[in-house]
């Protein structure tokens, strides 16, 4: 890159639970090889409607995890999309 290009950057940020008191979070961007940086401020939104349906020990969860939002929340040890996996867990390949 030359002084004066454009440079375009993508990225994601996923929040995994809500913070407890504080509601808000800053964090800052600075890209390798760049003296310039981004600072974002992220404010949450913990009073979803969608908490209040929640599923602890669902089946969508494989019965280890809460269901909530559309997502599930791990009970301790477990792992995965849908808490399918347990931690320390081995899988060998025969």
């Amino acid at each position: 890159l030359k002084i004066g290009d454009t440079a375009s950057f993508e990225v994601s940020v996923e929040a995994r639970s809500c913070p407890g008191k504080h509601g808000g979070h800053t964090f800052t961007l600075r890209p390798v090889g760049f003296r310039d940086s981004l600072e974002v401020g992220v404010t949450y939104n913990c009073r979803c409607g969608c908490s209040a349906g929640l599923e602890p020990d669902s089946a969508r969860c494989n019965n280890n995890g809460t269901y909530v939002c559309g997502l599930c929340e791990c009970n301790p040890g477990y792992l995965g999309t849908r808490c399918e996996c347990q931690e320390g867990e081995n899988q060998s390949v025969y």
